[in-house]
């Protein structure tokens, strides 16, 4: 059985023994909610579509976005890893948007990977 140790920090559970731990497992279930809620609306969206006559699957498989559609993606891209990397500047001030300086490059690193669509 997993013991659940108490925290200071807006009374935040541990599970594991390293906090680290414990904020990948939170970033790992944001990520995966926000992954199955994506997935859900896409289904959707795609059946609809497909149920109306207004949209064959070989339209989604050979689109390609222009460049106003790209920026706006990246945009998005950016607001997702915010929320994504919520739980690393809760960690340090709750309901802020600081993130520790020990994790500062490497969450600027990721941001700028995204902005560039990879």
């Amino acid at each position: 059985m997993v013991e659940i140790k108490s925290s200071n920090m807006a009374a935040r559970p541990h599970f594991f023994e390293h906090p680290e731990s414990d904020e990948l497992v939170a970033i790992v279930l944001a990520l995966a909610t926000e992954l199955a809620v994506a997935q859900d609306r896409a289904d959707t969206l795609e059946r609809v579509l497909e149920g109306k006559g207004l949209l064959e699957r070989e339209d989604l498989e050979g689109f390609r976005p222009d460049e106003k559609l790209t920026e706006e993606r990246r945009t998005r891209h950016k607001e997702y890893l915010r929320r994504i990397f919520r739980v690393l500047r809760m960690q340090t001030e709750p309901g802020s948007d600081f993130v520790p300086f020990d994790k500062m490059t490497e969450f600027q690193d990721i941001q700028a990977r995204a902005s560039k669509g990879g």
